[in-house]
């Protein structure tokens, strides 16, 4: 089990290419696996994606790799109901990433100084896109500069790719503090070939690596307008690395932090019942009010006070439960 004052630090599988594969990534605790489209030599077929993708339990996601691809592939590819998350790899605008339909990814390189600028336009441009930082080319096996990015990782949640392997990504981990780990070459036996055994090892290191929970200066930040709330349902809000769900339980405003304490699945997502809000991934429960657990002792998730102040939502940061 996760500690409960550690940060959860999610796992995604690259360049699956078989669905042994993708079941062995699965069952060794990834939290997400991507199948390479685009040219590549990763690259499947969606025929084939269809094969990998069908493996998998739920609440694992299931990710397809696409570099500058036209707006009617994409939309092909994220209307087949085979993928959860679109991650681009190419020079695609903020406002084509953003249209997708899917929930999608960018991919930035990040290898000098004016990389930062270029990331940070993106971001800017289209707030809704998580960001992955990668070295030189995807799929070379080369890092990114690591200094670089904990300073972009000080900004936003980072997908941190690119040269990682079990041997030195808890290394890479403490030195950024991302939100996610995105390997593909560093545990193959060939290209395209996954060695289970790598795949447990950086699984399992990712799993060791604990980091303390994001922070952000106490005050009263703005997170949302309350048009975006709707009630029996949650929504995602940043305020600043802080990622943290706000709950509209039948009118009444709560906010959590983002990821469940278990094995961080996505609160903003989570099922109401009265004042209890339930895992979508596992079925932990937590009383939204005190943030405890209801079926499991000692458990609890962090809750933040919120107000409003017109349309404006606001949280407390400092004034955690926990």
């Amino acid at each position: 089990m996760t500690r409960p004052d550690a940060r959860v630090i999610r796992v995604k599988i690259c360049g699956i290419t078989t669905a042994e594969d993708a079941r062995a990534s699965a069952d060794a605790g990834a939290d997400a696996v991507g199948c390479v489209l685009a040219q590549s030599k990763r690259q499947v077929t969606l025929d084939r994606a269809r094969e990998i993708v069908g493996v998998l339990p739920p609440f694992v996601a299931r990710v397809a790799v696409l570099v500058d691809p036209s707006e009617s592939e994409a939309r092909e590819i994220a209307s087949s109901g085979l993928f959860t998350h679109l991650q681009l790899h190419g020079n695609e605008s903020p406002c084509f990433v953003a249209a997708l339909g899917l929930p999608a990814v960018k991919a930035v390189r990040l290898c000098e100084a004016k990389d930062l600028a270029d990331l940070e336009a993106f971001a800017e441009a289209a707030p809704e896109v998580s960001i992955l930082v990668d070295g030189p080319a995807g799929g070379s096996g080369r890092v990114c500069d690591w200094n670089l990015a904990r300073i972009a990782a000080s900004c936003r949640p980072l997908v941190l790719a690119g040269g990682l392997t079990p041997e030195n990504v808890a290394e890479a981990i403490r030195a950024v503090a991302p939100a996610a780990v995105d390997v593909s070459g560093g545990v193959e036996l060939a290209p395209g070939r996954k060695d289970p055994a790598r795949v447990q090892a950086f699984v399992r290191a990712v799993r060791e690596c604990h980091l303390p929970p994001p922070t952000a200066a106490p005050g009263r930040v703005r997170v949302a307008d309350i048009s975006e709330l709707t009630p029996g349902r949650g929504k995602l809000v940043r305020a600043g690395t802080l990622e943290l769900a706000l709950h509209n339980v039948d009118g009444t405003l709560y906010a959590t932090e983002a990821a469940c304490p278990h094995r961080g699945g996505p609160m903003a997502d989570a099922f109401q019942m009265g004042k209890n809000i339930v895992c979508p991934w596992h079925g932990w429960q937590f009383d939204v009010e005190t943030g405890r657990s209801t079926l499991v002792p000692n458990v609890s998730i962090r809750t933040y006070r919120v107000t409003v102040d017109g349309s404006d939502v606001y949280v407390e940061l400092g004034t955690s439960s926990q």
